[in-house]
């Protein structure tokens, strides 16, 4: 299946979710819209001290975050669709694993695409040790 991982994570209200990016030299935060692409990568490459994932399997998610990072559209199966919303869910609040899994879910609905909006809605900001 595609998956257009540029599709921005959306709040209850439509408005695209916000996410900190950096600050500069005066301190001026600046955010951007959360995008299925960011989400996904940092799913992949988060690791559980509960879950013993072998090495077999961390290098599958590391490939997989690689191929998602530099295409916009990529070819997914079920089964590492399946894998990357059982991520998301370990990895993420409510606010984005829903909108997530529904992109996931809906993707006969998608339109290919589509850049992501850089309107302001709420914000959140990715906690620490969390690639980004």
């Amino acid at each position: 299946m595609k998956v257009d991982t540029t599709r921005t994570v959306k709040n209850l209200d439509g408005t695209d979710l916000q996410v900190q990016v950096s600050s500069d030299e005066e301190g001026k935060t600046r955010f951007e819209a959360l995008t299925l692409k960011t989400v996904m990568v940092n799913s992949l490459m988060s690791n559980d001290p509960n879950d013993k994932v072998d090495g077999a399997r961390k290098a599958k998610r590391w490939n997989l975050a690689l191929q998602v990072q530099k295409e916009d559209v990529v070819e997914l199966s079920a089964e590492q669709i399946t894998m990357v919303k059982k991520l998301i869910g370990q990895v993420y609040a409510t606010a984005v694993v829903g909108p997530a899994f529904k992109m996931l879910e809906d993707l006969e609905s998608k339109t290919l695409g589509e850049a992501p909006s850089r309107n302001r809605g709420g914000a959140i900001v990715i906690p620490q040790g969390v690639p980004r």
